[in-house]
């Protein structure tokens, strides 16, 4: 594919989403519904400079002394023209092309763009990518402002970040301010590619960067695709599932107690036992002291309770946290090579649990080790199967991941928000 037709693009977008249950994605994820598309450069291979689409629907260009100007060209005809370009340049330009698939807004210069991405055979060339594999993929998530430190070029205004950082909206910041932010990006990222395609022609990596540049755009319509998720479905089951953990948990107690017959498990004591510990858990089959807190009256040294003398708390009594601690029998010897770094305190991992369900094992001892894999079995369907997969379940009832193909040193694509790449086939 010929490199000599192309167009940059680059987008500054809204960052609404920050409610607590998708703020996990990204607080300016393109699949929010709150979030849209706040201005847009774009810069051809014959630009001297980008154009610059508001929302207020007129075009600016950025002049040599920082002044905009409306554009008196006919700038539908302009786009058109810039899309019959096979190549569409970006850093990190998933998340742009993920805002023009989605555009919520309907914008017509952005519809025209999506027109070109779905209609026609396209290579994505995102900067980012090609960074991390001229690195020799050790790069990772090279940034747009470190990249130009790479190859000379002048880095970003500080002042956009920082009324980001302020919590100011992007459709808050000053227009003009906004626009010439954009303008660099999209006028460096075009300097990068001419430098990266240079090094990618030295290097002979040719090929294998056009290869990954396709599966790029291959990923990002899987991104914007999504995999459904039946959320009902998972409540129900989240629902069943936490009983069922509730079950077992008593089950685990119930266990303890048994062998630990001297010991008395006090609500606060049951409280505190934590299945999801390592440490605990390796206390509970090798033996060791387990702690815990109560709150008891603060004395004084005639013997009184306490009592605040001031405040709203006045006349209440004063409760101070006492550290309590009892000691569990060993129901199994732990092997020496399972010991951790804390003294006496051995690994529980699954493997250790499978090693000591040998056949001459204890029935009690198999059947609280039999009980903390059925714990940890569950609670990880239920964490991260159902509660994490509910919280990164978008309108519609789809995941919609995040592949990364600028993250693993050894070239393979991983996924985050949610991993689908590792969610069990078993129901």
């Amino acid at each position: 594919m010929s490199t000599d037709s192309y167009f940059v693009i680059d987008l500054e977008t809204s960052v609404n989403n920050i409610g607590k249950d998708k703020s996990k994605c990204g607080i300016a994820s393109p699949h929010h519904h709150n979030n849209v598309i706040v201005a847009t450069g774009i810069m051809t291979d014959k630009c001297k400079h980008p154009k610059l689409f508001y929302t207020d629907g007129n075009v600016y260009q950025q002049l040599k002394n920082g002044l905009y100007y409306d554009e008196e060209l006919d700038i539908e005809k302009w786009l058109k023209s810039a899309c019959k370009a096979r190549i569409i340049v970006g850093h990190n330009i998933a998340f742009d092309i993920n805002y023009i698939l989605y555009n919520s807004l309907n914008h017509k210069h952005i519809k025209i763009i999506r027109e070109s991405i779905v209609k026609e055979p396209i290579l994505v060339w995102d900067t980012m990518l090609v960074e991390h594999m001229l690195s020799g993929q050790q790069w990772k998530y090279p940034s747009l402002d470190d990249v130009c430190k790479h190859y000379g070029l002048p880095i970003k205004n500080q002042e956009v970040k920082d009324l980001w950082d302020a919590g100011v909206k992007t459709e808050d910041i000053d227009k003009h301010l906004l626009l010439e932010y954009l303008s660099h990006d999209v006028t460096v990222t075009k300097e990068i590619f001419e430098l990266q395609i240079k090094a990618v022609d030295k290097s002979g990596m040719r090929n294998i960067v056009f290869d990954e540049l396709r599966a790029r755009m291959a990923t990002i319509m899987m991104e914007h695709n999504g995999t459904p998720f039946n959320e009902t479905l998972a409540k129900n089951l989240k629902e069943d599932i936490t009983e069922e953990i509730k079950e077992v948990r008593k089950l685990i107690i119930d266990n303890l107690k048994s062998l630990n017959y001297n010991v008395n498990f006090t609500p606060d004591l049951i409280e505190a036992i934590n299945i999801s510990s390592p440490q605990q858990v390796s206390k509970m089959l090798f033996g060791g002291e387990i702690a815990w807190f109560t709150k008891e009256p603060d004395i004084d040294d005639t013997g009184k309770v306490v009592l605040y003398k001031s405040g709203i708390k006045k006349g209440h009594t004063k409760w101070k946290k006492v550290t309590n601690s009892t000691n569990l029998i060993r129901v199994v010897n732990p092997k020496t090579v399972w010991g951790t770094a804390k003294v006496g305190i051995y690994s529980t991992s699954d493997e250790v649990l499978f090693d000591l369900l040998q056949p001459s094992l204890t029935w009690y001892a198999r059947d609280l080790i039999k009980a903390i894999q059925k714990y940890r079995k569950l609670t990880k369907e239920r964490d991260t199967y159902l509660t994490g997969l509910l919280k990164v379940c978008w309108d519609g009832g789809l995941l919609h991941p995040t592949f990364n193909h600028v993250e693993t040193p050894t070239g393979r694509l991983s996924c985050r928000n949610p991993n689908i790449q590792n969610i069990t086939a078993k129901k």
